[in-house]
Formats: C-alpha cells, sequence, structure tokens
C-alpha cells in the first residue's frame, strides 16, 4: 500500500471540486480516470467507503486502511 497514493488522492479531492464530485459518485472510477495506481484491495476500500461527503468518506478509508481491524475481502 501506498500511503503517498492514499494522502494525494485525499488531498487532491479537498483541493478540486471536480474530482471530490467523482470522487464521491464513483470513487474507483474516478481514481482510474486520474490515473492513480492502486492495489485491488485499495479499489475495494475506496469502493466500499462510498459516501455522500468528503469527510465521512476520507474517514472511512483511513479507517479500513489503517484502523486495528484493516479491511478483508469476506
Amino acid at each position: 500500500m501506498s500511503w503517498k497514493t492514499i494522502n494525494e488522492i485525499l488531498g487532491f479531492a479537498v483541493t478540486d471540486d471536480e474530482f471530490a464530485q467523482e470522487l464521491l459518485a464513483n470513487p474507483v472510477d474516478a481514481v482510474k480516470k486520474r490515473g492513480y495506481q492502486l492495489t485491488a484491495e485499495e479499489l475495494e476500500v475506496f469502493r466500499l467507503s462510498a459516501s455522500d461527503t468528503l469527510p465521512v468518506f476520507s474517514q472511512r478509508v483511513l479507517r479500513y486502511l489503517a484502523g486495528p481491524y484493516s479491511y478483508k475481502k469476506e
């Protein structure tokens, strides 16, 4: 996992309203469209983290990837 890439994506979403809306509407397509390279697990986390707001989306992504119960596909 690349924290640098995850942070870059989340930071870009904060500064670019168009990207933020794309990310909230369809996170996987949004990151692929911009050429970000994420693992299959990270893409699944982005998909599962979908939300109506950027703060909630970001919190979910970080919780899944960094939390004590980091995401595991069931």
